[in-house]
């Protein structure tokens, strides 16, 4: 196969170079860098190649699963082996029930045991909105490369306006040495926003903001929190084990900027808020995000969360699934090719192995990957375009666009292929396959989204029970990918039968992580209000 990337090797058996009457070999070249010095020898000393050869079949059985994706098959293998790879990225029924049998087992693993990668983390949010809320607050928004700054505020009834401003996080700052350099930047951030936003606000207030901040975090209260971990390309190795909210404050505090953290926020937890405040009402309640990322957060009991045995006044409280670290050792989950080169190839390789599988950060490297293979066989008359040979040159949005085209002759695919991949002369069987590749992955995504909800559901006792599951989610995927609930809810069925599928009632709850987290930052004022600690609300 001609095609390559800077991770696959090439052959190169019939380059007149490397042929020779007498004998046939392959030499691999691109990624093998160590096999660079055969060329030369065989130029310089082709008589002796006995002497070399046991070398060359020793790196050619190292490396013989990228060797054999990169031979160039024959035409009539296409249609065969595209089936095949589409065939891949389907998860029957049997497969999803096993799965959710085991999500619920590491869901009361992680609520007995500390330490747990499915990690049940207390929030120590206790207090759920009824949509009266009232008053301003800033929310804070650190979800991956955007840094985000809002103020909200709530009027009550489950309304609410919103001020925001977004700014992209450097790339040299996501991976800085120095704690201080990231959390300086956002402080900055905060100040820019409240000199804009807050002018006229009176001097010597201070603004009550939460913090959503979505990465893996052990919290001891609602404004104090432990990073365990950096998810998503970030990788300030400084900041890890030490407290998000303090780090972040002494910055505000060093540069004078009014701001007083009183809540530390997981996204999905502002998401069950958000959904809380516009949608209230007696249901359990389930917050979920599909979209960069994947996690959810729900409400416990807090006597059942054992390894925190008698540390709570309240009855109920929201915890942190940490889900996308959901069967981390692969005993239930799909693992294809790709999804095991797309894992080797970032920076956290056999951590988050759910969220790869899911979350809209890794279908489009999935799906390059999955078409790269393909033209192996003949897709794209076996020509692969720079931005197919380029790892993560593929946005998650392409299949979206592709997935999304109602035509029976794939005009918008036709569009899509051209002007996002970079191929030209696409034949309608390409097209085709490209779509029922893309529709694949994406089934793939929204059928693995519902052992998580469904394992939540029947956690909860609800298949035993009356009553409903809310669920409030947030997220591209779930919001744009097209059909992503309606296939979620064909896998629901097959798992907790159709007649209790009904009992789930989804809802995209807009602005999780800015809505969601001043309603956090109202809670936490109202229950430090009984202490007499927190700062004054402004009002206005």
């Amino acid at each position: 196969c001609k095609n390559q990337s800077e991770t696959t090797p090439t052959l190169r058996p019939n380059h007149p170079k490397y042929s020779s009457p007498h004998t046939t070999f392959l030499v691999v070249s691109s990624s093998l860098d160590q096999m660079s010095w055969v060329s030369q020898f065989f130029d310089n000393y082709g008589t002796h190649l006995l002497a070399v050869l046991p070398f060359v079949a020793a790196i050619a059985y190292q490396n013989r699963h990228q060797l054999n994706a990169t031979i160039q098959h024959n035409k009539s293998d296409f249609p065969e082996e595209a089936d095949l790879i589409i065939g891949k990225f389907d998860f029957d029924t049997e497969h999803l029930k096993r799965a959710v049998a085991e999500f619920r087992r590491l869901m009361n693993l992680g609520l007995n045991t500390k330490g747990q990668l499915m990690g049940m983390l207390p929030t120590f949010v206790t207090e759920i909105p009824d949509g009266t809320e009232t008053g301003t607050f800033l929310a804070l928004d650190l979800g991956g490369t955007n840094l985000r700054v809002c103020s909200v505020r709530l009027k009550g009834r489950g309304k609410f306006d919103i001020h925001q401003h977004k700014t992209a996080v450097p790339q040299e700052l996501q991976k800085a040495s120095s704690a201080s350099d990231l959390f300086g930047f956002i402080a900055e951030q905060v100040g820019i926003f409240i000199k804009e936003y807050h002018e006229g606000a009176k001097t010597g207030k201070s603004f009550n903001m939460g913090f959503t901040f979505s990465f893996p975090v052990e919290q001891t209260a609602i404004d104090r929190g432990t990073l365990i971990r950096w998810t998503k390309g970030f990788e300030v190795k400084e900041a890890i084990g030490k407290d998000i909210v303090i780090l972040l404050q002494t910055e505000l505090d060093n540069r004078n900027i009014p701001v007083k953290i009183v809540a530390l926020v997981n996204d999905t937890v502002g998401t069950l808020m958000a959904r809380s405040y516009v949608a209230p009402g007696d249901h359990h309640r389930l917050g979920c995000i599909f979209g960069t990322g994947t996690n959810g957060a729900y409400i416990e009991k807090t006597n059942k969360i054992r390894k925190c045995a008698g540390q709570f006044d309240s009855d109920n409280m929201i915890v942190n699934m940490e889900w996308g670290s959901f069967d981390c050792p692969l005993i239930v989950l799909p693992n294809t090719i790709f999804d095991k080169e797309v894992d080797k190839n970032t920076p956290n390789p056999g951590k988050h192995l759910f969220e790869k599988r899911v979350s809209g950060m890794f279908l489009g490297e999935l799906f390059r990957r999955a078409l790269l293979h393909l033209t192996c066989y003949g897709l794209f008359k076996y020509q692969a375009s720079s931005t197919l040979q380029k790892p993560w040159g593929v946005d998650t949005s392409v299949l979206t666009m592709i997935s999304s085209d109602p035509s029976v002759s794939f005009k918008l695919v036709h569009e899509i292929v051209l002007e996002k991949l970079g191929i030209h002369g696409a034949s309608d069987l390409d097209l085709r396959i490209v779509y029922n590749v893309s529709r694949a992955i994406g089934r793939r995504s929204a059928r693995l989204a519902s052992i998580a909800i469904a394992g939540t559901f029947l956690h909860c006792g609800l298949s035993e029970t009356s009553g409903d599951l809310d669920v409030g989610i947030d997220g591209s995927l779930a919001e744009f990918y097209p059909k992503f609930e309606e296939m979620t809810r064909e896998a629901l069925r097959e798992i907790i039968g159709p007649e209790n599928e009904p009992r789930i009632k989804m809802g995209i709850a807009k602005d999780g992580s800015g809505v969601g987290s001043a309603l956090c930052a109202a809670a936490a004022v109202k229950a430090a209000r009984h202490h007499r600690t927190a700062a004054p609300v402004i009002s206005e």
